[in-house]
């Protein structure tokens, strides 16, 4: 597999974060899925964290310990989450 960019690791793992409301996903799942290590996900996950706090998109909990992981939870309905993604990308 060729080496993922950071903004396509950023993108993906945003994507799937929102797709999955309050669903835990270990940093196992993603270091797999990017062939990435753990400490590289921890800081996209806090970028991806800071990005939907700073425009009111929901919130990412980091969950510490063995089976840790990330949950997001929305603050806002899918719809509206995709619609203000949708207006962004188009700025």
């Amino acid at each position: 597999m060729d080496r993922i960019k950071r903004n396509e690791r950023l993108g993906a793992m945003t994507h799937l974060l929102i797709q999955t409301p309050n669903k835990i996903h270990t940093f196992s799942e993603f270091c797999e899925m990017f062939g990435s290590a753990k400490s590289t996900i921890s800081e996209d996950i806090n970028l991806i964290a800071d990005s939907l706090s700073r425009f009111g998109l929901g919130t990412v909990y980091t969950i510490s310990g063995a089976s840790g992981g990330v949950i997001y939870q929305p603050s806002l309905s899918l719809d509206k989450v995709k619609d203000t993604l949708t207006s962004i990308s188009k700025t």
